[in-house]
């Protein structure tokens, strides 16, 4: 070979070797099954779906795009726990549902509990919180499909095929109006309708029967299936037949590679959702807004905080100390905050009729229903906007400390950020350098130009 030729390629390939590679996941795709109606987050256990949302939302920072997915039976039965009646169960699973929509979550399919609550009554309730349904091989009275068979998913520049399949075991019947085919066969369909759609990533959501050994039967007739979710029964063989553990305690990830040739290269773990994880502030408002009514007045507040200590209690032990606080000291970053849409959150919200909406207010005020934030309404609106303890931390032990290294953080971590830009709020994916971009700015995150120490002079 020519000598000169050899050294263009040594220098090709330095080149090559020099440019920053891309190594995050083309797809990372989070999964779960069996959540039984489990949502809030136990303060000494591990679970809870805020917990859950996020691991979600790191993954999301993690990876180029996420999908999500859930294999069957999120609803509680009328005996766990103990006292919920027709209507309580309806409320918890429309709760789950639009935890789900929050979450961003992307398929799910029909497991026993669902079932039992009626696929007419599971239909609409999905329907009104916008949750894709899959299910291959159930078939209605009327002859036809209560649900789509598959899904495809765009996932950045990956087209991701889902589809779910339900097989009741012999102690279990289907309800009047519905009937489960064999699901062998409608599986295999499925696969051969998503292929010519385009699908390079198959993922199909069984709540079978039979566990890892029907699971593997059903695959291997449908062919061409790369990551089988179980929707019970274990054990799991990943990262091909994946299974995440019942109540929410844990969440599965699976992180896809694409090759131009071949299948897809996939990485397999499963995230203990524990109790060291951070509630992710979305869905947490959904969760505490579900909880009971929030109390009016700062007083009631006081006074149902006294009644479950057994003490009384002076206040509600604020942690934050509020947005005109911070402005005392940091004049140059709060003249810049006041030129952004944080500055004006909550007209945002007074616009759109839902100022009093709890599972809205806490991502238009700050601290509003968190820990050390006002717990009523009546105090709430000292804490409008998105402060600078919405992003940076309650601060009291920072504005009483002389050390004011103490109490607030100036690194903001991207996933307080995708808290409140959930995907139930976003017309798409958040961009979160483009986001930052509009929120920063000189004398906040930036240098400012106007400094004196810019002009070789301290303050």
């Amino acid at each position: 070979m020519h000598r000169s030729r050899v050294a263009w390629m040594l220098l090709a390939l330095a080149s090559c070797a020099r440019r920053p590679a891309d190594e995050r996941a083309a797809v990372t795709l989070i999964y779960s099954a069996e959540l039984r109606g489990a949502v809030a987050s136990p303060a000494l256990e591990p679970g809870g779906l805020a917990r859950r949302a996020t691991l979600v939302d790191q993954a999301r920072l993690e990876s180029r795009a996420v999908i999500q997915v859930d294999a069957g039976d999120l609803m509680p039965a009328s005996g766990d726990p103990p006292g919920l009646g027709p209507e309580q169960l309806r409320d918890r699973a429309t709760l789950i549902l639009r935890a789900y929509a929050r979450m961003g979550v992307d398929a799910i399919t029909v497991g026993e509990r669902e079932l039992a609550l009626g696929v007419q009554a599971w239909r609409a309730l999905c329907e009104t919180a916008a949750i894709p349904v899959v299910a291959a091989n159930l078939v209605g009275g009327d002859g036809r499909a209560p649900f789509p068979a598959t899904r495809l998913v765009s996932a950045g520049d990956v087209t991701v095929g889902v589809f779910g399949i339900l097989e009741l075991d012999g102690k279990t019947s289907p309800p009047a109006d519905v009937q489960v085919t064999e699901p062998a066969a409608a599986a295999r369909a499925a696969v051969r309708v998503l292929r010519g759609q385009g699908a390079r990533l198959i993922v199909g959501l069984f709540h079978v029967a039979g566990g890892l050994p029907r699971a593997r039967a059903i695959a291997a007739t449908a062919g061409g299936v790369d990551v089988v979710v179980l929707g019970h029964e274990g054990p799991a063989a990943p990262p091909g037949f994946v299974r995440a553990g019942a109540g929410g305690l844990d969440l599965g990830r699976i992180d896809v590679r694409m090759g131009r040739l071949g299948a897809p290269a996939l990485s397999s773990r499963v995230l203990v959702v524990g109790r060291g994880v951070p509630e992710q502030t979305g869905v947490r408002l959904l969760v505490r807004a579900a909880e009971g009514p929030i109390p009016r007045t700062f007083a009631e507040s006081v006074a149902l905080l006294s009644k479950a200590a057994g003490v009384r209690t002076y206040g509600e032990k604020w942690t934050y100390a509020s947005t005109s606080l911070c402005q005392g000291c940091h004049l140059a970053e709060s003249a810049q905050w006041m030129t952004t849409d944080h500055a004006r959150a909550y007209e945002t919200l007074e616009a759109a009729g839902r100022e009093h909406d709890p599972a809205c207010m806490g991502c238009h005020m700050t601290g509003f229903l968190l820990p050390g934030g006002a717990q009523n309404f009546e105090s709430a609106a000292q804490f409008a906007n998105v402060g600078c303890e919405a992003c940076h931390g309650p601060s009291v032990t920072h504005v009483v400390s002389m050390d004011k290294r103490r109490g607030t953080s100036r690194t903001v971590p991207g996933a307080v950020c995708l808290g409140c830009h959930t995907p139930d709020q976003s017309e798409r994916p958040m961009d979160l350098p483009a986001a930052l971009s509009r929120v920063l700015g000189p004398g906040h995150g930036r240098p400012d130009p106007n400094s004196r120490e810019k002009n070789g002079s301290k303050k």
